[in-house]
């Protein structure tokens, strides 16, 4: 990357946000704050969407870009800078409004790429949705997204993906023009280092008698994944009566709610819920679990900040793998994980590493290593900028 280029910045825009709404907002602001720390400018758009929020330096709020006028509010802002800007683009598909099918948008950052000759790259966290056998509206959903996609690889000088197992299908869509960099996606959740702390919060999440033992979820609790979670919990908190749950993030309090709506008033009495917690408060309360249990349907990758926050914060991970888990976690790799989205398989899994200290101890400490080693902010921007060279 030539130094002229350099200087002239970056125009980061991110499909969702804004920045405290977490999800790709939160990585967004988190990538760039770590890209200016590099010495490179940057300007993040991010769409209202309806959120409330005030501008934050260095990043502007845009009309929500499904409307006409949020595009030329971003098209007058992006033309401020002098030619040719560099954009990159944060890419969901749901996150551009339309039903996840905002076609208008993508043509119009091919128009970008052609006539007014801005370089753009391609952040792919989420691809396209699954063809289903039903609802069949879906697959509608599915094919434009797939158009969409083709568009923007058309439109993109350099493509970034969440995870490797989306590269085979965005060479192809393609035409093997672009072989996709991968970046894969730090925890959100910065370790915080309070041992006093974390134990005086241990000390009171654990009861009176301090002999529980904390399994925590961190997560939205929605969807196929909220499913499996809750079934994973309830026969844990059944097979072991020492055993405290602790529900981290947004949506915990609905998902509790709906224990107790199904009868299950015994086991919601050993769940702790914890929503909207800070990021420094989130740190403390991850490392005061023996172990966090984060299922997925589609299998883990490195794509997941939830799972990334727990190797990041040392805690000891059960997880498992799937269609889109990367090889890594097949190999010699600090996490149990097992072989599919099985809830027998994921409470075997978890009474192991809470029956085996020493093992949990080691897991802890490797997988914070491995953290540090390959996917922390910092080493993702280093890629990132390895590749404008």
């Amino acid at each position: 990357m030539a130094s002229s280029e350099s200087n002239r910045g970056w125009h980061v825009v991110a499909s969702e946000g804004p920045p405290d709404c977490g999800g790709v907002g939160h990585y967004t602001q988190l990538f760039t704050d770590e890209l200016r720390r590099h010495g490179h400018q940057a300007i993040v758009y991010f769409p209202l969407n309806g959120a409330p929020g005030s501008a934050i330096d260095g990043y502007v709020q845009i009309p929500n870009l499904r409307h006409a006028f949020g595009v030329r509010r971003l098209a007058r802002r992006l033309d401020e800078s002098p030619a040719p800007r560099r954009l990159l683009l944060q890419y969901v598909p749901h996150g551009w409004g339309w039903h996840g099918m905002n076609l208008g948008l993508c043509f119009w950052i091919l128009w970008r790429a052609m006539v007014r000759r801005d370089h753009i790259s391609v952040m792919f966290h989420e691809v396209a949705m699954p063809f289903v056998k039903s609802p069949m509206r879906h697959n509608v959903q599915a094919i434009v997204q797939r158009v969409m996609a083709m568009v923007l690889l058309l439109a993109a000088s350099k493509v970034y993906v969440s995870t490797p197992a989306f590269s085979p299908i965005l060479r192809k869509w393609s035409f093997w023009r672009h072989v996709p960099d991968w970046l894969p996606v730090p925890s959100n959740i910065p370790k915080v280092d309070d041992p006093c702390g974390v134990a005086e919060l241990r000390a009171t999440l654990a009861g009176p008698h301090q002999r529980s033992r904390l399994v925590g979820h961190f997560g939205t609790f929605g969807g196929a994944a909220g499913a499996l979670t809750r079934e994973v919990i309830v026969q844990l908190l059944r097979e072991d009566p020492s055993l405290v749950a602790l529900l981290l993030g947004r949506g915990a309090s609905t998902f509790a709610l709906d224990l107790k709506a199904n009868g299950l008033e015994k086991e919601i009495s050993r769940c702790v819920v914890r929503e909207n917690l800070d990021e420094r408060a989130m740190s403390l309360h991850l490392q005061a679990c023996d172990v966090l249990v984060q299922p997925y349907p589609d299998g883990i990758t490195t794509r997941r900040s939830t799972a990334m926050a727990a190797l990041a914060n040392g805690v000891a991970l059960v997880t498992n793998r799937g269609e889109l888990s990367e090889s890594l976690w097949s190999c010699d790799c600090p996490v149990a994980s097992v072989s599919g989205p099985d809830v027998s398989l994921l409470v075997d899994a978890t009474c192991t590493v809470l029956h085996d200290e020493a093992w949990r101890d080691a897991q802890r400490a490797e997988g914070k290593r491995l953290y540090e080693r390959e996917w922390e902010l910092s080493r993702t921007v280093q890629r990132f900028l390895s590749t404008c060279q």
